[in-house]
């Protein structure tokens, strides 16, 4: 009933305003404007008279227009009409023509900046000539005015206020957008974060803004939270549901604040710890210099449980608690417990700081009480105790936010303008969900899992490769001879989609983690082909189909995790190792001949030790320092990628449907790579990811794109 009025209220007010506009047209047809030469003023003449209608007191004059018309005074814009009546004096510098509903637009100039306003036909201003912009609903009834608005922490920025047709307020200044109403209920973009709401035209926020997208379909609106959780409401959005996204981790929250937004990922600051890479750690001072002696916290791990490290605003006089000047704050750095999904378990520490870091990780003082050394690498060896040797330690000066955070000056303050912000929410909301497609489970037919079934019976496809088996690589030619050189991590990229509704991810890349006991594994599955293409063709089971070749990852306990990539075809075997040349992948099977596969007597797992850590992992202007720490039995490794971020930490983008990803980019080099590649259904590696210390491979030679060459590869070391 009342969006029943509503409608009658604005139709009847079209037809009135068109009514009367008639009239004043009708009459304003035999005015002209005129000079006079005596006074050099404007006024108006009927046609084919001499004689003034509306006399001369005008600068300047210009035609009727709808029964109106503007007049110049002073250098000044304003309206009459018919009669001569001013509607609306002459002090702006600009009056646009009467829209449909019988709304104009006024501007006028205040220190060089234009400020607008809305008016009505009769000369009622509805919305103060104040606005850096208004606009109208296409219904005509809501009014959409745009201020500078101040928000608390944060430089001013022009927002949206809402008002209805008779310039009453609905909502205040602060949406990004102007919203859209239908039925009472419109979509909405909060100012400051840039995210999505519900709200409704009598004032209410109806949905909390924590929405990366909200889509109107016939059937209600379909909604993707920030923890990319997938909603479904109603038309009247009483009635709804929630669907979780494999995968997906709730979030870090900046909480409307640009130092924690700031401070995300500056060393240790706002990544996902596990049990692995933090450690309670005491110091001494050796034979061999300064040693960490590290074992395990006294914590419930749970099933996948982790810490985050977060600057938190304390109450002046906090014991050792950093000092924000500009903001006139106080910020400690609290250790919270999280379950895997990111939902809070509870505080591990209240307080905390920064102390210092080396080349190996940082050092996390708790509360004055016990030190925690944060190891880089999120796939430390799984170690109750050890010692390492600390590299280059430096001491840090904990008194502000500045030297405590390792965040600067001008990026808190870039932070503090609101569309700066709004962008660093988005990039921390995707970043921390990289590679969510990944975990979309796939169930295939049931003709097509037999199928998969029969054509799996070669060893290598129920063989789980571990930690240090699966690593990225780089296939080159020089001197038309091909060859691989392998890394010792695994570095992937992703662009993420997802659908109903859409939302695309930026890329970006993913150190892939391997458990908090690096007892994670992946397999070689085969998935029936879905269209009839060059894959890997089944010439010894005669189950009749093509398949690609799916890396899947499994938990320790075995249940399957994720796919974290799929190729049509195994580029190269070689000596044991499986080559997928344009995902940028190597996996070093049980029957490899290299110093690090089984099949050779001088086999050593590959696994990280203590504190060692890809160069990929380390923060980006953060506190880890840039060398290498290698133990003496360990050789150092040269820098494989751009990205620190581990599984914990992931962030980027997939841009196929469904639930696989595209490839973001296979892993290559600067000279030529191996010709007539495949596409590729999974994900790509971090270009240049390879230059571990593995031997290269030389004088590869392509495999043939069926199942009997890839089980005779491996059985005899080469096809």
């Amino acid at each position: 009933m009342k969006n029943n009025f509503k409608f009658f209220t604005r139709a009847a007010g079209i037809l009135c305003a068109l009514a009367f506009s008639m009239s004043l047209t009708a009459a304003a047809q035999d005015l002209k404007p005129a000079k006079d030469k005596a006074t050099k003023k404007y006024g108006y003449q009927a046609k084919g008279s001499k004689n003034w209608v509306i006399p001369p007191s005008y600068d300047d004059a210009k035609k009727f227009v709808d029964g109106y018309a503007e007049v110049e005074i002073g250098g000044f814009t304003g309206l009459i009409d018919v009669n001569g009546n001013m509607v609306f004096p002459a002090i702006y510098d600009n009056i646009s023509k009467f829209d449909k509903f019988g709304y104009c637009e006024l501007m006028r100039k205040v220190d060089g900046v234009k400020l607008r306003g809305i008016a009505d036909r009769s000369g009622r201003i509805i919305i103060p000539v104040q606005c850096r912009n208004v606009d109208v609903d296409r219904s005509g009834y809501y009014i959409y005015a745009k201020y500078d608005t101040v928000m608390p922490g944060f430089e001013p920025d022009d927002l949206w206020a809402v008002y209805d047709n008779q310039g009453r307020e609905i909502f205040p200044p602060q949406f990004y957008t102007t919203p859209s109403f239908y039925n009472g209920v419109a979509i909405a973009r909060d100012g400051k974060t840039g995210l999505y709401g519900m709200i409704s035209d009598d004032g209410r926020i109806l949905k909390p803004f924590n929405f990366f997208s909200i889509s109107h379909y016939s059937t209600g609106f379909r909604a993707l939270g920030t923890d990319l959780s997938h909603h479904i409401w109603s038309p009247d959005l009483k009635d709804g549901q929630m669907l979780r996204q494999p995968g997906a981790i709730i979030p870090y929250d900046p909480k409307d604040d640009p130092v924690r937004a700031a401070a995300w990922r500056k060393g240790p600051v706002g990544i996902r710890l596990h049990s692995n890479n933090v450690k309670l750690v005491d110091m001494h001072v050796g034979f061999f210099g300064t040693q960490a002696a590290c074992r395990s916290l006294d914590i419930d791990w749970g099933f996948g449980r982790f810490i985050r490290l977060e600057p938190c605003i304390v109450p002046a006089g906090t014991p050792d608690a950093m000092y924000y000047g500009s903001g006139n704050r106080y910020y400690t750095l609290k250790a919270i417990l999280y379950e895997a999904d990111g939902s809070f378990v509870r505080e591990v520490c209240s307080r905390g700081w920064i102390e210092g870091d080396c080349t190996d990780g940082a050092f996390y003082n708790a509360g004055g009480k016990e030190v925690w050394m944060i190891l880089a690498n999120p796939n430390t060896i799984a170690l109750p105790a050890f010692t390492t040797n600390v590299h280059d330690y430096r001491a840090f000066d904990h008194r502000n936010i500045f030297e405590g955070l390792g965040v600067s000056i001008g990026e808190v303050s870039r932070l503090c303008r609101p569309y700066e912000y709004r962008s660093r929410i988005i990039d921390i909301f995707e970043a921390e969900n990289i590679g969510v497609n990944t975990y979309i489970p796939r169930v295939p037919s049931a003709g097509h899992a037999r199928s998969e079934f029969i054509a799996s019976k070669a060893p290598i496809f129920h063989y789980p490769f571990r930690m240090g088996e699966v690593v990225n690589c780089v296939v080159v030619e020089k001197d038309g001879v091909l060859k691989a050189d392998l890394s010792d991590d695994l570095v992937m990229r992703y662009r993420d989609r997802l659908d109903d509704p859409g939302y695309s991810f930026s890329e970006g890349s993913e150190v892939i983690f391997w458990g908090p006991n690096n007892a994670r594994t992946i397999k070689l599955n085969l998935e029936v082909a879905s269209y009839d293409g060059n894959q890997t063709k089944d010439d010894v089971h005669g189950t009749g189909y093509s398949y690609v070749i799916n890396l899947d990852m499994y938990e320790e306990d075995g249940t399957w995790l994720r796919t974290i990539a799929s190729a049509p075809w195994v580029d190269f075997v070689q000596d044991g190792v499986l080559i997928f040349q344009p995902l940028g992948i190597a996996l070093i099977s049980p029957f490899a001949a290299t110093p690090h596969g089984k099949g050779h007597p001088g086999y050593q797992p590959n696994h990280h030790v203590p504190g060692q850590y890809p160069p990929s992992a380390q923060p980006q202007n953060g506190h880890y320092g840039q060398g290498q720490y290698q133990t003496p039995a360990q050789p150092q490794k040269p820098a494989i990628g751009t990205n620190r971020n581990s599984e914990a930490n992931r962030g980027g983008t997939t841009s196929t449907g469904g639930a696989r990803n595209s490839v973001a980019g296979a892993g290559t080099a600067s000279s030529s790579t191996v010709p007539g590649a495949g596409a590729v259904h999974g994900a790509g590696a971090v270009p240049g990811a390879a230059d571990g210390h593995h031997a290269p491979m030389h004088g590869l030679q392509p495999l043939p794109h069926t199942l009997s060459a890839l089980e005779s590869a491996l059985r005899y070391g080469r096809y």
